[in-house]
């Protein structure tokens, strides 16, 4: 709405809150104060050296290459033995098959 003499009224700024740095100050002490404080922690973070996690992925590769190995060797017995079976299944379905 147009004041007498024609101008324009000036828009009443808005409040503003604290300047951006300080605001990201403050919520970083907040965080800290938070991380510092364990009451309301009901966990725990632990953090492994290099020496932890190699011991672990040599077990994992040794567990893995037992048991390529073990599975490796029952398919080769399957595989050896499976052989008569077919043989019988072979000669049952020609038993079948004539007349």
């Amino acid at each position: 709405m147009p004041m007498p003499g024609g101008q324009m009224p000036m828009p009443v700024p808005a409040p503003m809150g604290p300047p951006p740095i300080i605001a990201k100050v403050q919520r970083i002490g907040k965080a800290l104060k938070l991380l510092r404080d364990d009451a309301p922690r009901g966990y725990r973070i632990t953090i492994e050296t290099d020496s932890t996690v190699a011991g672990e992925i040599g077990q994992e590769r040794s567990d893995s290459i037992q048991f390529i190995s073990a599975t490796t060797k029952y398919l080769e017995q399957l595989s050896s033995s499976a052989h008569p079976i077919r043989q019988l299944f072979r000669c049952s379905a020609s038993f079948c098959s004539s007349p």
